[in-house]
């Protein structure tokens, strides 16, 4: 790929929209140049004042089974400080994932370090959750991603593994709240036992990826290791918290990929985690994904290889290979190939053309009926990696629905000709020209500028 087409595809493939037509509007979407913003993780985070905290959304989830419990009418209180309006009889799950919804689609629209909006969709995906799977996983799916995944996109992995993994969101989807190992002290006095699901995606989707690496010896032992994670309760100052039960947890030394792990409470499965974090045929896992979202196409090996190597000698750390990998892109094919996914349309679509956020139900509503509702993929593998998975007549039709109620909404200025020459860039001449000039309307010409390439593939 030659330098000279270098900025804007890769503004493309690393960003959300496109960074020339972002620069051209106020100093809130100036997107910064790529290396720049590696030098910033602190831009990835979402400031917690605009946030609910764990706490508050538990107390309020207690109150609605309270309530729902004696059969009384759930009303539910006023918002903190900051955050959206409440429906009165609004149930708190709903509520909370709503408000973390907007903060979520605030910040990427708003940011000027869309690339580490994109490695948070990355990892986030990763570590994926399902929002309806239960009540709590969809009240605290957001702030799972903003405190175990936006903190660590730029640092350790091994950290953001063991963050993901404590969370309550986490163990709630995986049904590890409560479990209790057989020989525990506490075992049969809440019926729970331990659920392998655990150990098996840790290691089959988070970790090794290589289902020929372990056994079910090693998925049992790992699960085992975990139990007596979980979380606080009601009566506890702080509902949500991560907490270790001992009553709860398996006792003595488990075996996990030939390795013996002593039983020191909570520590025993952390060094597992670490470890598992560290392995070779992690570092491979992750390269290969990294690659294949970025690029759009699977990765070559010896590129894959290179950038495990880079994850092995950094122990785990991220920012390292986020720099290869930019390197890395100018062995890539020249022109994206890749579909970006409607929540990447979306995002892409306003920051194009200069717009903030509208209607948050607007929003949400093209997501649920593109396929991609917020923190609700398909299964536990996350949403399809795929270059054209999201090609269909039914998710094409409401993408053009959607750049259509965006070209409403564009102001007199910039005019759909300045729109067209930042985004394309040199390409804007001969027949692409021609068919902008044969719009019958300024809107016209708007959608067809957000149905373009330069906005829809990555």
């Amino acid at each position: 790929m030659s330098r000279q087409a270098d900025d804007g595809i890769l503004d493309r493939r690393f960003g959300l929209g496109s960074a020339a037509a972002a620069e051209r509007h106020e100093g809130r979407l100036k997107a910064l140049p790529l290396r720049e913003q590696l030098r910033s993780p602190e831009a990835a985070m979402i400031a917690e004042a605009r946030a609910p905290s764990v706490a508050a959304m538990f107390c309020d989830l207690f109150q609605y089974y309270d309530d729902r419990n004696a059969k009384k009418e759930y009303m539910a209180p006023a918002p903190q400080t900051g955050l959206p309006s409440r429906g009165v009889k609004e149930k708190p799950h709903e509520y909370f994932y709503r408000t973390e919804v907007g903060l979520r689609l605030d910040h990427g629209i708003e940011t000027s370090h869309p690339l580490l909006e994109r490695l948070v969709l990355f990892w986030s995906n990763h570590f994926a959750l399902s929002a309806r799977s239960h009540p709590k996983v969809r009240m605290l799916s957001g702030h799972f991603e903003r405190t175990a995944i936006r903190p660590h996109i730029l640092g350790s992995f091994s950290d953001m593994l063991r963050q993901a993994v404590r969370h309550p969101a986490y163990l709630t989807y995986f049904n590890a709240v409560v479990a209790t190992g057989p020989n525990a002290r506490d075992h049969g006095k809440h019926g729970k036992g331990y659920n392998e699901n655990i150990g098996r995606e840790i290691m089959e989707l988070h970790t090794l990826g290589d289902t020929s690496l372990y056994t079910t010896e090693d998925i049992q032992a790992l699960s085992l290791m975990l139990t007596g994670w979980g979380h606080t309760y009601r009566k506890h100052e702080r509902p949500g918290s991560f907490v270790f039960r001992p009553s709860f947890h398996e006792p003595g030394t488990q075996i996990l990929l030939g390795k013996q792990y002593a039983d020191f409470g909570v520590g025993q499965a952390e060094s597992a985690l670490i470890d598992l974090a560290r392995h070779p045929a992690t570092a491979l896992h992750l390269s290969r994904k990294l690659i294949r979202y970025f690029s759009g196409n699977t990765a070559r090996e010896d590129q894959a290889r290179r950038l495990a190597g880079i994850y092995l000698d950094n122990d785990t750390g991220l920012l390292p290979v986020m720099q290869a990998l930019l390197d890395m892109a100018d062995e890539w094919d020249a022109v994206p190939q890749a579909l970006t996914s409607p929540y990447e349309f979306l995002v892409g679509s306003l920051r194009s053309v200069g717009l903030g956020a509208p209607d948050i139900d607007r929003m949400m509503r093209f997501l649920k009926t593109s396929g991609q509702e917020t923190w609700n993929p398909p299964s536990p593998k996350g949403w399809p990696e795929a270059a054209l998975a999201w090609l269909s007549p039914e998710g094409m039709r409401e993408r053009m629905e959607w750049a259509a109620y965006v070209a409403s909404m564009v102001p007199a200025n910039p005019s759909p000709l300045e729109l067209a020459q930042n985004l394309f860039g040199a390409s804007y001449d001969g027949e692409l020209r021609e068919l902008f000039d044969r719009a019958s309307s300024r809107e016209q010409a708007l959608v067809l500028i957000l149905m373009s390439p330069s906005v829809q593939r990555r």
